[in-house]
């Protein structure tokens, strides 16, 4: 017969039950043995296979070395003095040095560990998840970026995801093949990422300049005047030449009375008897018998625009090689966007003006006077296309001796780069962070390709570092004249791949670990661009007690507001950067921020009207122009002893800089920009 049990009669049998458990492990009040207070979990991947084998720390918040990082630890000549590679990557080098001492538990075959409730310590911890060397699994876990109390930990229960990665056979296969399966993420298309190589007059598949509305008003009707004829386009004057400056050894102007020793013009113009092609014309007025007097490029693509300047791509006629080429080479550069970056053309500043010279030295024999062509070595190709096309094939010579490069074809992509008949994703793609994903498509498992933000926070940082550092390649025998370049090629003329450890990286690419000294103020803080992350593991948000902040937890590589139809926070922001209340900047940092001024400072300032960003993230650093900063005195702006300039790009070391307010050893535009040349300025005047 059977016994149908109600759930009031199950109540006296649960009761049994329970106490005849309580009896077996020594009683209710047995809190060190009673199974509730042990720590457990699983460690699996995305997909839900679980990582057998797996070693599981809890590594103490003591064990990270905060030590504080300046340039020179990194970039030392000695190997010896270069002491921060052994802690600039917080929880992987606190395992190397320590992790023998730490608290551990090994994951079983089905993903699941375990630690003792009476052998955790009071503390905090984070919780590192180290899959085993012979898995395609990566370090880190996605529960290890905040540290987490003992308290909290003991009773609980938690799932840490680890990420895989592509195998070594994994081919790139384009956004387009990334987007058909995960549509939700198309949003890639409207960031600043997306649009770094345009082909002028043109709009890609997956390119959207909705939130860069200025973006083509380098070449635009007024910039690129249509005509049958050069003459009627827009003329620049340049000359004036300098072979002590860097880029920009020539001075250029739309006024010509600027320049004291004209050597040529340059004109903009639109080809209309040539499918109304961008077109930049030089004539060499200082040598009218130079044979190549006349010479019409073409603009085949543009670089950058989206914030700062805009440099235009063009390609060599053939009239100046013995065989032709196909190469790419930057000339001029346009840096006149409204906003924090507004170049104009009377700054007393020459690389402050509307338009900057970026080597034209390159078209000049300076000793003849007259045009030649750019080394083969010089292309777009060959000095930055690493960090801007996805599935990055090639840095070889072709048969005009120029070194090519060439990106993962795309039917969606921007431009046809290899002249293959089929586009080619020149620009920053889903597989620049994430991997190649052949293997991932062919699957449909995540341990195939790079889960970003279930890797150890340095190894995030990393992918986002190897282009936003300004480190130095290393190089083989046939690419040793490119030594000293940004690409970070290996000995074999392979690339890091996105989830590569930083000390990896530094072994086995880089020449130089970081940003030659030359190219920060103070051996901490930036002046020159793509050096966000130079600055960031500078940062207190990089290594600390509480929270290992990553570049993602304030950036939003996918452009998900704008697929959404929401109005895009500048440099894709997941917070307004204007309002200190945000969770920008509140989702850690709990205190008023009012109450934090005036406990720092002695004063609110303007209250809700001032920003975090204004003291903790000053603009010290240029890509373009920036702006003029704030006068000394009067309304004089053409002297560099009364105007304190302001970069474009703000410092992400997040410190509070020191005032250099009153400094006469030096002009006040050759100092490094301090709190006061940013928003203070706006409200202290500083009298002479």
């Amino acid at each position: 017969m059977k016994v149908k049990y109600t759930n009031e009669a199950l109540v006296p049998l649960l009761g049994i039950l329970t106490l005849l458990l309580a009896l077996a492990c020594g009683g209710s009040d047995s809190k060190e043995s009673n199974a509730i207070n042990e720590f457990s979990g699983s460690v699996k991947d995305s997909s839900g296979n679980p990582v057998a084998s797996t070693l599981v720390y809890l590594i103490p918040i003591s064990a990270i070395d905060q030590t504080a990082i300046v340039n020179s630890d990194i970039i030392a000549d000695d190997a010896d003095d270069r002491v921060a590679e052994s802690y600039d990557e917080p929880l992987e080098d606190a395992v190397r040095a320590k992790g023998s001492t730490f608290l551990k538990a090994t994951a079983n075959s089905k993903g699941e560990f375990l630690f003792a409730a009476a052998d955790i310590a009071d503390g905090n911890y984070y919780l590192y998840a180290q899959p085993p060397l012979t898995s395609t699994y990566l370090p880190g876990g996605d529960q290890c970026r905040v540290a987490l109390s003992a308290d909290y930990i003991k009773g609980n229960t938690l799932a840490v995801v680890v990420s895989g990665s592509p195998p070594s056979s994994a081919e790139f296969i384009g956004s387009s093949e990334c987007i058909s399966c995960h549509a939700d993420y198309q949003g890639l298309m409207y960031t600043a990422h997306k649009q770094g190589l345009s082909v002028p007059g043109k709009t890609g598949a997956l390119q959207s300049k909705m939130n860069f509305p200025h973006m083509e008003e380098s070449t635009n009707s007024k910039a690129f005047r249509r005509s049958s004829t050069h003459t009627k386009g827009l003329v620049l004057t340049f000359g004036d030449y300098s072979s002590t400056r860097g880029f920009d050894k020539f001075k250029v102007y739309e006024d010509e009375t600027k320049i004291d020793v004209p050597v040529g013009k340059i004109y903009l113009w639109r080809n209309s008897l040539s499918n109304d092609e961008h077109t930049i014309t030089l004539e060499n007025t200082l040598n009218p018998n130079d044979p190549n007097a006349l010479m019409h490029l073409p603009v085949k693509l543009t670089y950058g625009g989206t914030v700062y300047k805009q440099r235009y791509l063009v390609t060599v006629p053939d009239a100046l090689v013995s065989t032709p080429r196909k190469g790419h080479y930057p000339l001029l550069q346009y840096q006149a966007y409204p906003g924090i970056s507004t170049g104009f053309e009377q700054h007393f500043d020459r690389a402050k003006s509307k338009w900057r010279d970026y080597h034209l030295d390159w078209w000049w024999d300076v000793s003849g006077n007259v045009f030649k062509a750019p080394a083969e070595t010089k292309t777009f190709e060959a000095k930055c296309a690493t960090c801007h096309f996805t599935g990055y094939q090639g840095l070889a010579e072709n048969s005009a001796g120029e070194w090519m490069a060439d990106a993962v074809d795309d039917v969606q992509g921007t431009y046809d780069i290899d002249g293959n008949g089929t586009l080619d994703e020149i620009n920053v793609g889903c597989e620049s962070c994430h991997g190649p994903g052949s293997a991932h498509k062919a699957s449909k498992s995540s341990k195939d390709i790079i889960k970003i933000s279930a890797l150890s926070p340095s190894r995030e940082n990393m992918i986002c570092g190897v282009c936003h550092d300004r480190a130095s390649g290393q190089s083989s025998a046939n690419t040793s004249d490119l030594v000293g370049g940004d690409m970070l090629f290996d000995a074999n003329n392979l690339l890091p791949m996105p989830g590569d450890s930083r000390d990896e990286i530094i072994e086995d690419h880089m020449q130089r670990a970081g940003p030659k000294s030359t190219s920060l103020w103070d051996d901490v803080h930036s002046k020159s661009h793509h050096q966000q992350y130079a600055d960031f593991i500078k940062s207190k948000h990089y290594r600390n007690t509480r929270q290992l902040v990553v570049c993602s937890d304030c950036h939003d590589a996918h452009g998900k507001r704008s697929l959404a139809g929401q109005i895009e926070y500048p440099h894709n922001l997941k917070g307004d950067d204007t309002d200190p209340t945000s969770p920008l900047c509140m989702s850690c940092h709990k205190e008023e921020y009012t109450d934090h001024m005036d406990l720092v400072t002695g004063t609110q300032h303007a209250g809700k009207n001032t920003k975090c960003g204004d003291c903790h993230m000053a603009r010290t650093a240029n890509s373009g122009p920036g702006q003029y900063g704030m006068k000394i005195y009067g309304t004089i702006d053409s002297d560099a002893s009364n105007t304190y300039l302001m970069g474009d790009i703000s410092s992400h070391v997040f410190d509070v800089l020191p005032s250099k307010l009153g400094t006469t050893a030096e002009d006040p535009a050759s100092i490094m920009p301090n709190p006061y040349t940013n928003e203070c300025g706006k409200c202290h005047i500083v009298e002479n």
